[in-house]
């Protein structure tokens, strides 16, 4: 992938490290003054990250992702980072993603969009597993939008334990901005749990 897609995968990479930078520099700083209330250490990240600006950029990209996502070239990706981006602001704290609130809204567009790709079966296999993940993570993330019945009825369908190295690789996650760092920590995890030989 080029172009824009890039471009905005790499901005995903710089406001990343700001929040890794912040968050360790913060825990740095619990551990020296020995403060034991995560809701302090939540706070003073959370305050660090919009002084820096992350949230507002994070919002930005994530308008650029919705803004390109029935374009033929650049749509089906910005349709992923999108509806990524909205279901990790909703699944982690900002304090660990730099993804602040996400307008509703906006994010009913995108789920609108995904639905319409369902009923006209034009969703490829990659985001098919992606929305099941993030059911079978999150199953309540699609209840507020009450108008997505074809959606909340493919979601519903029976399907098998979602094994990634059937979906992705190495290469087909790489420069794909935080969406990519979160399938490769996923993937790599199912790697290692089958090396080892857990359920």
């Amino acid at each position: 992938m080029s172009g824009l897609m890039d471009e905005l995968a790499l901005r995903e990479d710089m406001l990343l490290a700001t929040v890794r930078r912040v968050l360790e520099n913060t825990r740095r700083d619990q551990r020296e003054l020995k403060r034991q209330h995560v809701d302090a250490v939540e706070s003073s990240v959370h305050a660090q990250l919009r002084i820096l600006g992350v949230p507002a950029d994070y919002d930005k990209i994530y308008r650029s992702y919705v803004s390109h996502m029935n374009e033929p070239v650049y749509g089906p990706e910005a349709l992923k980072r999108a509806l990524f981006l909205q279901w990790y602001a909703d699944v982690e704290y900002i304090m660990f993603t730099g993804i602040g609130n996400i307008d509703i809204n906006i994010q009913a567009e995108v789920l609108r969009e995904i639905q319409g790709r369902i009923e006209k079966d034009s969703i490829d296999t990659e985001l098919i597993w992606m929305l099941r993940w993030y059911a079978s993570i999150r199953e309540w993330y699609f209840d507020p939008f009450t108008d997505l019945a074809s959606l909340k009825t493919f979601l519903l369908d029976r399907y098998p334990d979602i094994q990634l190295d059937t979906v992705f690789t190495e290469v087909s996650l790489a420069g794909r901005g935080l969406m990519g760092e979160y399938w490769r920590s996923m993937w790599d995890r199912q790697k290692e749990k089958r090396v080892s030989g857990l359920p």
